[in-house]
């Protein structure tokens, strides 16, 4: 992907994106493999 034509100011909002996807990324693994969120991200407290 290119960032040609992109402001600083749009390039740091880029990166703070991509850090905060891949940290939202890394969380819903997390409560998946713990058994706390369904395949398609639905929470799966409540359930018996």
């Amino acid at each position: 992907m290119s960032v040609r034509g992109v402001s600083g100011e749009e390039r740091e909002e880029l990166a703070r994106l991509r850090d905060e996807n891949a940290r939202l990324r890394m969380e819903r693994e997390i409560l998946r493999k713990r058994g706390l969120l369904r395949e398609g991200g639905r929470p799966a407290i409540g359930e018996a």
